[in-house]
């Protein structure tokens, strides 16, 4: 079943107040998927890359570090990630290059992005992000 159905059908469950059996149900079905996920962690401080690596493989998912942008996208076209965490602030190619450079990708294009970052986003790099 796939990711994002999974999750779906858990919050339509949780809105319904579903009995706590098919909800557990529902998540270990979607436990069991989780090692076929990958993650793409895109940070440049090697500490917090190494600390949300193992955050997302404590869950058992594979976790991809990568240190800046440029890498990044190479890991993109190799391993196909099902989610991408992404620090903003990265030497060579920063985030917003990233995401610029992603979206030229079709297949990319609906692959989650999840910012994290230090930086005080203001709403003009909202837009950057969100393409426009």
């Amino acid at each position: 079943m796939d990711f994002k159905i999974l999750i779906l059908l858990i919050a339509i469950c949780a809105m319904h107040n579903a009995d706590s059996i098919k909800i557990n149900r529902l998540i270990f079905q979607l436990r069991k998927s989780w090692s076929q996920f990958q993650v793409l962690v895109a940070e440049d401080d090697s500490a917090t890359r190494e600390m949300l690596c193992r955050i997302v493989e404590k869950e058992g998912v594979s976790a991809i570090p990568a240190e800046n942008g440029r890498i990044a996208l190479e890991y993109m076209a190799k391993y196909q990630p099902s989610l991408v965490l992404l620090d903003l602030m990265m030497p060579e190619m920063d985030g917003f290059q990233f995401v610029e450079e992603l979206r030229k990708h079709e297949t990319w294009q609906k692959i989650p992005i999840v910012v994290i970052t230090a930086k005080d986003i203001t709403d003009e790099d909202k837009l950057r992000l969100n393409g426009y």
